[in-house]
């Protein structure tokens, strides 16, 4: 789903509903309020700071993976478009973007949040976790200025980000993730994002100032460089990407005026206050026309001048800067008008949008917190902040009967709108799993809709209820630091989010393609189909390895080996490399492993979760394989027919990850670099050896490496003639051209609409066993795209075909089979030269 941030601009809307409003009068419901002793605010806090670690990007440090096991290292990349590690910072929200405005927005708050109640975070043993928090987004904001006019605001594509549903650790396989920048001039300025860095970062030095004095200096060098660029340009005109989700409809003189405010707090300079004062003279007013700074709609990430406010209100003591703040307390607790309107429901939410309304009341609980403690607030203000605060976080935390938490209690939401935590493998939101596999511990999500305490549904697809976002937290953190100070502290047991993994990180289904036992020479084709499925954390293998397990028994009881047995492939998904027969600790048991070296599987998708094979074994003479613990238990290979085997195993390099681990055998050989990949067999009917078939349809015969080429069903040799199906096509088909050598080649050429195929044998007419093989053939005869049953190398001007090592030895009388494809059609002859050893 397309995620579009919604914010209004509240200097010139809803004039007329004001109108309609003033005179009237209205009343508010009567408030059902529990006691504060009913919710451990300790343990809310302590959850709402892991959530942050939980959406860390970067390379995660021990500290986060100590409290995590389904998180790990992403966007590892991340600024490498422009040479610059821009690695770190938190993603947004239940995608994979990284938005500098409302992060820097998110990381000042909590800064000040624990300049405001250290001791709240200090005695509930989470000074430890804020601190980290604080620090791995402004760490992040430093990397972000690389130069005294330089600012990178965003990091990933917002569009292209949103139509991936899948994890973090995935995103850099499925697309670039783009960097995109700010100066310090009027044509490409970002005033509102760098000021509001600057304010995080100068807000961030403070917190440090004693506990990490280096780290302190370089937050306030970068805020007085990022201030410096804000001003210079006082124009967001290069602040584009962002556009569509987090638009700043406030502009920038909000964010000038609050950084100017910490800025002044952090250095003493009067100059820093002075400009504040001078950029809140550009706030907009609450009536259009009128004098009064707006006052309805409360902070948020775009719009900070009521947090100016407060600042300059503490700087100044001046009324001026008290009134707007009185005036949001009076509005949101139902007792003074706005040109917002809110609503107050009978179980006590203040409801403002139907866009993250948690998040707005949250946001004016935290503004109330810092309002108690200035020196000029007066006593009814003060009691009605200390309500507001009180009935705002028990609402989030269930008093209504529906907690808006993630991981709280047993009342919490189950399904945000959250990629990570959703754990899907298909790239679709609304496809399984129906219940997200991961608990996205603290997370806020948007709440209500309406203005209604039933209309919270918890349904992952609604994004404007259930999104979580870093900004969403960001108030509650600081209320609840508040209320868990104001309450007399208590124990708080620290959180994690280490889980146990649902046992279905890999799925391994199979089924019988086709068989022969009747024949001479019995074989059996199997279908199997890997799907990674990993959430624990999502990640792309490249190191697979499939077990398949065979009983060769009557094979050796009738005097064959098992190297005699051939195993090829009529249709791989993946580059392949198969094992030759290897014995087990099980008498007559034999296993081949089927290596995956290099290709990368992840769960993104319906198709790139996913790798196929279908392989066929062939005995040298009769064989019963229905005895084969591979075998046991399958079925067709219809999605309906398609089971788990039993006596196949899944390996992640070394790791058995899937099936039976009672059958003792050696770890699968791992390459450090994947051979060259044997090609698929071409696909065959198993009543008609040489007649191609669709690996999806054995009865419909189809060209094996180009399935959109049509083949008659009615004459399977005959190939369609693709302009006019009704008419065949007039294939190349000249006798088999015999190849002089000690050992007899022939070829035949079949051309048809989109290329060729050339079907070969080698005999041995010797009396003498070649014990190997090699076919050359002229480069400028053929130019040969694929092959099966072979391995195709270069040497000068020809192409150099060697065997497999079932197929290298030709026995006295007999002969291998081979093939080449590719586009293009052929001559009447081929240069070959064949050789045996």
């Amino acid at each position: 789903m397309h995620k579009v941030k919604k914010a209004f601009c509240k200097k010139a809307l809803v004039c007329s509903l004001s109108a309609l409003l003033v005179g009237t009068g209205f009343s508010f419901p009567s408030l059902k309020v529990d006691a504060a002793g009913n919710y451990n605010y300790g343990d809310a806090l302590a959850k709402s700071l892991l959530f942050y670690q939980l959406q860390e990007s970067g390379k995660l440090s021990e500290e986060t993976l100590s409290r995590t096991n389904w998180r790990a290292d992403s966007g590892l990349k991340d600024g490498s478009d422009n040479n610059l590690d821009l690695t770190g910072g938190w993603y947004d929200a239940g995608d994979n973007v990284k938005f500098n405005l409302p992060m820097a927005y998110s990381s000042m708050i909590l800064g000040w949040s624990y300049l405001n109640n250290p001791q709240a975070y200090q005695k509930s043993g989470q000074a430890k976790w804020m601190l980290h928090n604080i620090k791995w987004a402004n760490d992040y904001f430093v990397k972000c200025n690389p130069d005294s006019n330089t600012y990178y605001y965003q990091v990933g594509d917002g569009g292209k980000d949103h139509g991936f549903w899948g994890a973090p650790e995935l995103v850099e396989t499925k697309m670039d993730r783009p960097s995109f920048k700010v100066d310090d001039t009027s044509a490409n300025g970002g005033s509102c994002v760098t000021g509001e860095a600057a304010a995080s970062l100068a807000v961030a030095s403070l917190v440090l100032k004693d506990s990490d004095p280096s780290r302190s200096a370089t937050y306030l060098e970068h805020a007085k460089t990022l201030y410096g660029m804000a001003e210079r340009a006082l124009s967001d005109a290069g602040y584009t990407a962002a556009s569509g989700f987090y638009t700043s409809y406030s502009g920038f003189y909000d964010e000038l005026a609050l950084a100017g405010c910490w800025l002044y707090k952090a250095t003493g300079d009067e100059t820093y206050l002075s400009k504040a004062e001078k950029y809140a003279t550009n706030f907009g007013s609450e009536f259009q026309g009128g004098d009064e700074i707006a006052y309805s709609w409360t902070m948020s990430w775009d719009d900070t001048h009521l947090g100016a406010c407060l600042l300059l209100a503490e700087l100044t003591g001046k009324d001026k800067y008290y009134t707007p703040i009185e005036n949001s307390i009076d509005c949101w607790n139902g007792k003074k008008e706005g040109s917002n309107s809110i609503t107050i429901t009978p179980g006590g939410l203040s409801f403002l949008s139907e866009w993250g309304s948690m998040r707005y009341a949250c946001n004016q609980a935290f503004i109330d917190t810092i309002y108690v403690g200035l020196d000029k607030a007066d006593s009814t203000h003060i009691a009605d902040a200390n309500a507001y605060i009180e009935r705002t976080i028990n609402y989030t935390l269930g008093s209504s009967g529906q907690n808006y938490m993630v991981g709280y209690n047993a009342q919490s939401p189950k399904n945000p709108h959250h990629r990570a935590a959703h754990g899907c493998w298909s790239n679709n939101l609304n496809a399984a799993p129906e219940n997200s596999r991961h608990t996205l511990v603290g997370a806020i999500v948007g709440g209500p809709g309406a203005a209604s305490d039933s209309a919270y549904k918890d349904v992952r697809s609604d994004y404007q209820a259930n999104e979580v976002a870093c900004d969403y937290n960001a108030g509650f953190t600081g209320a609840c630091a508040y209320l868990y100070e104001k309450n007399g502290y208590g124990s708080v047991t620290t959180p994690t989010a280490i889980e146990e993994t649902d046992g279905a990180e890999f799925v391994l289904s199979a089924g019988i393609n086709c068989e022969d036992k009747n024949n001479a020479i019995n074989f059996v084709e199997i279908k199997a189909v890997v799907e990674n499925h990993t959430a624990w954390p999502a990640r792309v293998t490249d190191n697979l390895t499939l077990r398949m397990f065979f009983d060769l028994s009557d094979v050796i009881a009738q005097g064959h080996n098992p190297s005699e047995m051939k195993v090829s492939t009529t249709y791989m998904q993946h580059p392949v490399k198969i094992s030759e027969f290897k014995e087990s600790d099980q008498a007559g048991i034999y296993y081949i492993d089927l290596n995956y070296a290099g290709a990368e599987i992840y769960p993104g998708g319906q198709s790139e979760c996913k790798c196929e094979i279908q392989v066929r074994v062939a005995a040298p003479g009769k064989w019963d394989y229905s005895k084969s613990p591979c075998l046991v238990g399958l079925g067709g290979t219809s999605n309906s027919q398609m089971s788990t085997p039993s006596g196949m195993q899944l390996f992640e390099g070394s790791e058995l990850v899937l099936g039976d681990s009672t059958i003792v055998v050696p770890s699968p050989d791992v390459p450090d670099e994947p051979d060259e990949p044997e090609q698929p067999d071409t696909p065959v009917n198993p009543e008609d050896p040489d007649q191609p078939v669709n690996p999806d349809d054995p009865d419909q015969p189809v060209n094996p490496e180009d399935p959109d080429q049509p083949v008659n069903p009615d004459d399977p040799d005959q190939p369609v003639n693709p302009d006019d199906p009704d008419q065949p096509d007039q294939p190349d088909d000249p006798e088999p051209q015999p190849v002089s050598s000690d050992l007899t080649a022939a070829y035949t050429i079949n051309n048809w609409g989109s290329g060729y195929q050339v079907l070969i044998k080698i005999k041995n007419d010797t009396d003498k066993k070649a014990e190997s093989w090699t076919l050359k053939v002229n480069k400028d005869d053929v130019s040969i795209d694929t092959s099966w049953n072979v391995n195709i190398d270069e040497e000068g001007n020809y192409y150099v075909i060697t065997p497999m090592l079932w197929n290298s030895a030709i026995e006295p009388g007999n002969s291998v089979e081979f093939g080449i494809q590719g586009s293009k059609h052929l001559g009447d002859t081929v240069e070959m030269i064949a050789e045996g050893k």
